[in-house]
């Protein structure tokens, strides 16, 4: 029995959907087990985000969905915009990035490379985004090449309790492409979006008190 490329096309998706699956259950658990904060985001997720809250929604614009994710985080928004734009040491701060480096750039923006594990780890995506900062409240980017066929979003920290926290704004749009389901892009981009923001906030609290303990004169 000789098969039609539709079948071919039908059994490999149903083949890559069964790994996302799998992928995905695994990096959500391990996820929730090393970040406690993002435990708390995915049950007690709220309209009004304070603390240790992240509220997930989608967005239509211009026929695209996006995934938007929303935190308050306990620094200023140069310090959060400090943490996002240190690039060399991103790997460290967000555990399913595996390498991120500046390949090119204008005085107007960036390009960079960015190697991230998917699925659990089962994958791994790499691709290059064009990167535009306007600090200290917004970092906006759109794909030019590699994984997905679109890729795109943006960054934005507000400040709030008279500047001394920072609402941040993570929002997403990926087209995975013939291959890779709307839905699942969604539900992968609604897991990883809070760790990410649970990662984020870790470290720029961390940064935070780094400096403040910095300023601190000695006692005499």
């Amino acid at each position: 029995m000789r098969l039609s490329f539709s079948m071919l096309l039908a059994v490999f998706s149903s083949l890559l959907i069964l790994i996302f699956e799998i992928g995905s259950l695994s990096s959500f658990a391990n996820s929730l087990a090393k970040h406690p904060r993002a435990l708390a985001s995915v049950t007690q997720s709220t309209t009004d985000p304070i603390g240790d809250f992240i509220e997930m929604f989608e967005k239509t614009s211009n026929g695209k969905v996006y995934v938007v994710g929303r935190t308050v985080i306990e620094t200023t928004p140069n310090c959060v915009y400090n943490t996002l734009t240190d690039y060399e040491h991103a790997p460290r701060i967000f555990s399913s990035l595996k390498s991120c480096r500046v390949v090119s750039q204008t005085p107007d923006s960036k390009n960079i490379f960015f190697s991230a594990s998917a699925a659990g780890g089962l994958l791994t995506l790499a691709y290059v985004l064009e990167v535009k900062e306007k600090p200290p409240n917004l970092i906006e980017w759109r794909r030019v090449n590699g994984s997905f066929k679109a890729n795109q979003g943006y960054w934005k920290l507000e400040p709030v309790r008279s500047g001394k926290a920072t609402l941040v704004t993570y929002s997403k749009y990926v087209d995975g492409g013939l291959f890779i389901p709307k839905f699942f892009i969604r539900r992968e981009l609604h897991a990883n979006m809070q760790l990410v923001l649970s990662e984020l906030r870790k470290h720029s609290e961390m940064y935070n008190k780094r400096i403040a303990h910095a300023e601190i004169p000695p006692k005499e």
